[in-house]
């Protein structure tokens, strides 16, 4: 089951959950959107900050790396390697597309720095991310 977008039907704030949210206790209660059109724009917006996301992930990863090579735990050829290994999945979560990345990291083989361990960390931050934004 996915999030679908709720408007309270008084004061018109938006909440993005699985299941029609409850009434707050003050009389307010909120109702499914329907409206194609502002549905499309809630969707873009969602989108806009999914792919925000991926872009702060994938940077704050690289810096990371460059920081591991600055400290001589790998070079630069093992992180050119990880870098060309994992492309498609670094480039559906910097476009904002993690169920994609969720995908195609769980059927990535390991390789190189792409090991048991650092796949785990990738695909759990990935899974936990999906699971708390769709």
């Amino acid at each position: 089951m996915r999030k679908k977008f709720y408007k309270e039907d008084i004061e018109g704030s938006i909440k993005y959950a699985l299941s029609q949210p409850s009434d707050s206790g003050d009389g307010h209660s909120f109702v499914l959107i329907t409206n194609v059109a502002e549905l499309k724009a809630l969707h873009f917006q969602r989108y806009n900050t999914l792919k925000v996301d991926g872009e702060d992930w994938y940077t704050e990863n690289q810096a990371d790396l460059y920081l591991k090579i600055q400290d001589g735990t790998y070079t630069e050829q093992e992180v050119f390697d990880f870098e060309n290994h994992i492309k498609s999945v670094s480039g559906a979560v910097v476009s904002g597309n993690w169920l994609t990345s969720q995908s195609i990291c769980s059927a990535l083989a390991t390789s190189g720095i792409f090991d048991t361990a650092k796949k785990l960390e990738i695909q759990t931050y990935i899974d936990d991310y999906v699971t708390n934004n769709y």
